[in-house]
C-alpha cells in the first residue's frame, strides 16, 4: 500500500464556508455593522456641524428642564402601555384557551363529532 493511498483518507473533506445553518447569522452581521456604520455617520455628522458652526446654540438654553420632563413622561408612558398589552394579550391567549376547552367539556359528544367532520 502506497503512502500516498494513507494520505488521502486522513484529509477529511471541506466543509463550505456558508452552511444555510449561518445564513442568519451572516444576515444579522451584516445588519449590526449596516446599523452600527449608519450611526456612527450620523454621530459624525453631528460632530462636524456642531464643531463647523461658531453660532451653534447651547444646550441648556433650548433644551429645558421641562422639555426633557415632558419627553421623559412620554418615553415611560409608551413602555408601561408595550407592557401592559403584551400582559394583556398573553390573558387574553389564556383565556381563550380556558374557554375554549370549558366549551370543548361541557358540549354534548354529538357536537363534537359534528365539529370534527367540518
Amino acid at each position: 500500500m502506497s503512502t500516498a493511498a494513507v494520505d488521502t483518507h486522513l484529509v477529511e473533506p471541506a466543509e463550505s464556508p456558508l452552511t444555510p445553518e449561518s445564513w442568519g447569522k451572516l444576515g444579522m452581521w451584516n445588519f449590526l455593522a449596516g446599523d452600527a456604520m449608519s450611526f456612527g455617520g450620523l454621530l459624525a455628522a453631528y460632530g462636524a456641524l456642531r464643531y463647523g458652526d461658531p453660532n451653534w446654540p447651547l444646550p441648556s438654553s433650548i433644551l429645558g428642564i421641562t422639555l426633557t420632563a415632558g419627553m421623559t413622561f412620554l418615553l415611560v408612558c409608551s413602555s408601561v402601555t408595550m407592557v401592559e398589552s403584551l400582559a394583556g394579550f398573553g390573558m387574553m391567549l389564556a383565556g381563550l384557551v380556558i374557554y375554549g376547552v370549558s366549551q370543548l367539556m361541557t358540549s354534548s359528544p354529538t357536537t363534537v363529532q359534528n365539529v370534527n367532520r367540518a
